[in-house]
């Protein structure tokens, strides 16, 4: 049995069977919590600019669901920042705030800027390695300043262990889509709970610009008739 729930600005579709009608569905925004750094993984053949969406769908749903009016500080060095698209999404042109630090200062800005109770999300690439310093610092600022942090890192977890400080880690990729419908995938890599495995569809209509949250739907799984009793 298929079944839709709307909670909050987020579309759940779930394949449903008679015998867990009593299952709660858990929603995305369960995860992505204030006072937190969260972490946007993407493949590095395919570049950052796939996780950009996602990154700002995620900070309107956090900023929605806390009802907060500080500013969003987009670190954007690599200026791929498209300020129409973010306005588009509902946040107003006085809170944004574009920053383009020089490299050696890029962590050291994230820092300060999830530190700042004004700020109440903080979008950020980091392209190179952390070291664990680094890490705990960004945690820290983010508990301190009570926003949210989503940073944007390339996926190397197959080339060598990676030092990050995050509550959650998801997997961006591009999703198969239609011709009026562009789709992601965000897959639950890490974090607390049972639910690390967990995926989502992220689908933007391109004509309206509304945005859905969909999980996708079990798999469908053959399974051979049953030969008859000789």
């Amino acid at each position: 049995m298929r079944w839709v729930t709307v909670h909050d600005r987020t579309l759940l579709v779930r394949e449903q069977s008679i015998q867990d009608t009593a299952e709660r569905p858990t929603q995305f925004n369960d995860w992505i919590t204030r006072r937190a750094v969260h972490e946007l993984l993407f493949d590095p053949s395919l570049g950052h600019a796939a996780s950009l969406f996602p990154a700002l769908f995620i900070v309107r749903e956090a900023l929605n669901a806390t009802g907060t009016a500080g500013a969003l500080a987009w670190l954007d060095a690599t200026r791929t920042a498209y300020p129409p698209a973010i306005f588009g999404m509902g946040i107003a042109p006085d809170r944004l705030l574009l920053l383009r630090p020089q490299t050696a200062d890029f962590v050291r800005t994230a820092i300060e800027c999830l530190r700042c109770p004004g700020v109440s999300a903080t979008i950020a690439l980091i392209d190179a390695p952390l070291t664990r310093v680094q890490a705990r610092r960004l945690q820290l600022a983010a508990e301190a300043g009570g926003g949210v942090g989503v940073l944007l890192r390339p996926n190397h977890a197959r080339a060598r262990p990676e030092v990050y400080a995050a509550a959650t880690r998801w997997l961006v990729t591009p999703a198969p889509g239609e011709r009026t419908i562009q789709r992601w995938r965000l897959d639950f890599v890490h974090g607390h709970g049972r639910h690390v495995g967990s995926s989502f569809l992220l689908e933007q209509h391109r004509a309206t610009g509304q945005t859905h949250l969909v999980r996708p739907p079990a798999p469908l799984v053959h399974q051979p008739a049953l030969s008859a009793a000789s």
